[in-house]
């Protein structure tokens, strides 16, 4: 997608548009596990929701029971996704904090907050990832809303050579959902090119491209696959950059 906006004025029709779907388009789980549809869902100073009934009602739930929000995607999530992956990370780092505050009660900080850091991390700045994932931390509610955080986390310490912390740290995600497990793979790849172990990843990389079509990680297991079949002098890696030319 071309991006032919500013992110603040992204950021301005993103918000704006989360109070204009169709009737009940956000959900609330309780920790108890109550689930309550509303019409829109105003976050108020401290994290507990007001949430917003159709016909004008509203009722709050406290930030302490709230186990998990679901809420369409605001187009400005995709929009930082989108300057994430055309390589803009100045534009993400200094957009996403702003984009935080309004969306971190909401269900988003992760998201943000994950984003934020792959460019800090993008940039060499390993720190000021670890900083964005550790505030993304505080605002999560469940351990797979954290789980983004930390594999984000895990690409840090691999990039730092720390391979026991990401080997302990992969052990924690909350891998459990239908992008987990390619999700996995892709870690446990990066991981067995750390360890100098290129045909082991090479296995990992060519699993996710056969048996997940649609996941986020095929692009990265291409360029995987063919760099770790070129270390072991496989001659597959020929047919693996002929199709990713055709998908990609």
């Amino acid at each position: 997608m071309k991006l032919t906006h500013t992110l603040a004025y992204i950021f301005i029709a993103g918000i704006l548009s989360c109070t204009a779907f169709a009737r009940d388009p956000y959900m609330v789980v309780t920790r108890d596990g109550k689930k309550v549809g509303a019409a829109k869902i105003t976050p108020e100073r401290g994290g507990d929701l007001t949430l917003t009934f159709e016909r004008g009602s509203s009722t709050v739930i406290r930030r302490r029971d709230v186990y998990r929000i679901y809420t369409p995607t605001p187009s400005v999530i995709e929009s930082l996704k989108d300057l994430s992956k055309a390589g803009k990370h100045d534009q993400v780092i200094s957009g996403a904090d702003k984009i935080y505050d309004q969306l971190k009660y909401l269900g988003w900080a992760d998201d943000i907050k994950a984003i934020q850091a792959g460019s800090y991390l993008a940039t060499g700045n390993e720190e000021k990832a670890l900083e964005a994932l550790e505030e993304g931390i505080r605002y999560t509610t469940n351990a797979q809303e954290a789980s983004k955080l930390y594999q984000v986390r895990i690409d840090v310490y691999l990039q730092q050579n720390k391979l026991k912390d990401a080997k302990a740290l992969l052990d924690k995600l909350d891998l459990s959902d239908d992008d987990g497990a390619p999700l996995g793979l892709s870690i446990r790849a990066k991981l067995a090119e750390k360890d100098n172990r290129p045909q082991d990843a090479a296995q990992d990389y060519l699993r996710i491209i056969l048996l997940y079509r649609k996941a986020d990680e095929r692009k990265e297991a291409y360029d995987g696959a063919i760099r770790t079949l070129k270390q072991i002098n496989d001659p597959i890696w020929k047919d693996l950059e002929a199709e990713m030319a055709k998908e990609f």
